[in-house]
């Protein structure tokens, strides 16, 4: 076995091959293609099947993976910073210097953050679900300009909703100057032309995400809808490399940012590494929790208490990682009572919301 270090850039790559014992094999650059990767790995993935390729993580990690698989290696891709920081110097830096690196510190086992290369049908998941994302911060952006608009001309109905054709059609039948009303007409047709296109890529999305059954069960968590559960099943693809819900709260970046020095301990704002889209989609749908009809309402109110509405949404959010990992990874639904509440009841037998179980209740008083 070999161990192979890849420089990717956009038009040419340099390879590093080193034996088990550091010698230095290879180190040569090639096109980005793979008539270039055949011509210079080719030879020696045919000599050594099976031979880890360890790259950056970039624009072209995924081409570039995909060739050194079909050529018979085994790409690994780890976290462009942790490369960058575990190099041998800041100050020296050329193309080859950085193959030569990856490939040694893939040979100590120096590199820790790999980044999981997800399969195809995820990866395409994936591209639909931001590009959904684009249309519908469009359609935010063409209200928010109209808005601004209505206001600035002093509109009667300025702030009448223009989530719906209604609220579009009271605006246009304003009193306005035809300058004015013209704008308004082209940022009518950008949020009913990006709205038309949210819902054409949300029908491709769930058609991808047919492929991703085991993920179903997050749908039974309140809050979670079937934008969220597709980001899930996109992103996360696979929950058993996570040890743990609190490590998949951590690959979401809703953990806190600590700094510990000596005797000083401190804690910040989230990390906020990972999937931005996915955290920001799992914190939209914490929001839920704030509902006295929501199993999590104990919780979320146990938190707002203490730190106010916003980090008890964070706190939620964080929570619903560790249930969607419980859930997927056990392959069953959502059930409240594992969370010690219970239900509450008027006295015409009404549903009326959560409260914490009196067994947990109690519990925590004794322990007071």
């Amino acid at each position: 076995m070999v161990y192979i270090g890849l420089d990717v850039h956009q038009k040419s790559t340099t390879i590093c091959i080193q034996d088990q014992s550091g010698k230095e094999l290879l180190l040569a650059k090639c096109e980005t293609t793979l008539d270039g990767f055949r011509e210079s790995l080719g030879p020696w993935l045919e000599k050594h099947p099976g031979s880890p390729a360890a790259l950056e993580s970039c624009g072209k990690a995924y081409l570039v993976s995909g060739m050194v698989e079909l050529l018979g290696g085994r790409p690994r891709v780890f976290a462009a910073e942790e490369a960058a920081a575990k190099a041998r110097s800041r100050r020296q830096k050329t193309d080859g210097r950085d193959a030569q690196d990856l490939c040694a510190n893939l040979r100590t086992g120096a590199l820790r953050r790999e980044v999981a290369l997800p399969p195809a049908a995820m990866r395409q998941l994936r591209a639909a679900l931001n590009a959904r994302q684009m249309y519908v911060k469009q359609r935010t952006m063409a209200i928010q300009a109209a808005k601004a608009l209505l206001r600035e001309y002093g509109a009667a109905r300025a702030q009448e909703s223009l989530e719906t054709d209604k609220g579009w059609r009271a605006a246009l039948e304003q009193n306005l100057p035809w300058a004015v009303r013209r704008l308004l007409q082209k940022h009518h047709e950008s949020w009913e032309g990006a709205g038309k296109t949210v819902r054409e890529l949300t029908e491709l999305a769930v058609t991808l995400g047919e492929c991703a059954p085991a993920f179903d069960v997050a749908a039974t968590v309140p809050g979670i809808g079937v934008i969220v559960r597709l980001a899930l099943a996109a992103h996360l693809f696979d929950v058993g490399r996570f040890a743990s819900g609190k490590a998949l709260a951590a690959y979401t970046g809703l953990i806190p940012s600590m700094h510990d020095s000596g005797e000083r301990e401190r804690h910040g704002g989230i990390t906020k590494e990972g999937p931005r889209l996915l955290r920001s989609l799992l914190v939209e749908a914490a929001q839920h929790a704030a509902r006295s009809t929501s199993p999590l309402n104990p919780f979320y109110r146990r938190w707002v208490v203490k730190k106010g509405h916003k980090k008890a949404v964070v706190a939620v959010a964080h929570k619903l990682c560790r249930i969607v990992h419980a859930l997927v990874k056990e392959g069953r639904d959502f059930d409240p009572a594992r969370l010690g509440v219970e239900r509450v009841e008027d006295e015409k037998g009404s549903f009326k919301g959560y409260r914490r179980a009196a067994v947990v209740q109690t519990a925590v008083l004794a322990q007071v």
